[in-house]
């Protein structure tokens, strides 16, 4: 309705589809919802981890990103592992970044970095850069930022691309680099 609030709009909203989807997100929130109530009757941590993380999913797709936080940092008391960890503080950041809670992002990074096995997978290292490099550019350190961005590897691939793609990545590690560095400093 709000893109298409003025005279002459081209595109007519289709109230039925709306409707439609509408409904299909209510059942899928009540079936997740009655889903970990039954989880936590179980008492099974993994369930109960579980059901957090599909519920933040579920509302991280709908574009409603805090109740997302939130359900993604519940599954932290459920964490068991060092990977369910990981996976726990990623989907923070991701949607941390796309609320624009850069303080939220640095934390969960710091969190993922120091979390054992962190380093041994290519493709989270990867993301944990972009991240952190995004954090720095929103803060202005282009100088910190350009140097994150160098060091984000081609593992990246489309693994981050809610967040940045890697041509994104390309793009802003050098702007960053050309506002920051000297000569000298461009040539290494």
């Amino acid at each position: 309705q709000e893109l298409c609030a003025t005279e002459g709009c081209p595109v007519a909203r289709d109230d039925a589809w709306v409707d439609s989807v509408e409904k299909k997100a209510s059942a899928r929130l009540d079936k997740l919802e009655s889903d970990l109530a039954s989880h936590k009757t179980s008492l099974v941590k993994e369930s109960i981890r579980v059901g957090h993380s599909d519920l933040g999913d579920f509302h991280a797709s709908r574009g409603d990103f805090a109740t997302a936080l939130k359900c993604y940092v519940r599954t932290r008391d459920y964490c068991t592992t060092s990977r369910h960890t990981l996976s726990m503080c990623l989907a923070v950041v991701k949607v941390s970044i796309h609320m624009g809670n850069y303080t939220h992002v640095s934390n969960y990074v710091s969190k993922a970095e120091a979390t054992p096995d962190a380093g041994s997978d290519a493709v989270l290292t990867a993301q944990l850069r972009v991240a952190s490099a995004l954090t720095a550019l929103e803060a202005k350190k282009f100088r910190a930022a350009a140097r994150k961005f160098v060091e984000v590897s081609v593992e990246l691939g489309t693994s981050f691309s809610e967040v940045c793609s890697v041509s994104d990545v390309a793009l802003y590690g050098a702007l960053c680099a050309l506002a920051a560095f000297d000569r000298a400093e461009l040539s290494e």
